[in-house]
């Protein structure tokens, strides 16, 4: 072992040991802690109901994850949405845990890629054009 690694070892073992068991007391405790007020529960129960069944939607919780799927059935206390990733299933949400209800934007991002990517070819050459006239 050399002397810089004898030096630092003891001062990063801790460190780690602090960072993992702070992760561990803290893990599952910070979004339910939070407390909602009606007026926001009213705001996402509005957004809600004005959607109809089998929209799409991304619905993102107090603890920041995204949740995308198809609307599903919406009652007095939450509503379903259907995911479509790996298992389809349906997940119950109660509009005091949730944020934000969006649709997904229409153009997926390799869209939006292509987009700018068309955009910056018709530049380029309309760039190369005058170029090649000017020389």
């Amino acid at each position: 072992m050399t002397r810089g690694s004898a030096l630092v070892r003891p001062l990063v073992a801790p460190l780690v040991v602090l960072a993992l068991a702070g992760n561990l007391a803290l893990d599952g405790k910070l979004p339910q802690q939070r407390a909602i007020s009606p007026s926001e529960a009213a705001r996402v129960r509005a957004k809600v109901g004005s959607l109809p069944p089998g929209t799409r939607v991304n619905v993102t919780l107090f603890d920041y994850k995204t949740v995308g799927g198809t609307l599903g059935s919406v009652d007095d206390d939450g509503f379903t949405v259907m995911t479509a990733r790996k298992a389809p299933a349906e997940r119950r949400f109660r509009f005091e845990e949730v944020r934000a209800v969006k649709r997904p934007s229409r153009i997926p991002t390799a869209g939006w890629v292509a987009i700018i990517a068309g955009g910056a070819l018709v530049i380029f050459a309309i760039w190369f054009h005058r170029v090649d006239k000017n020389t």
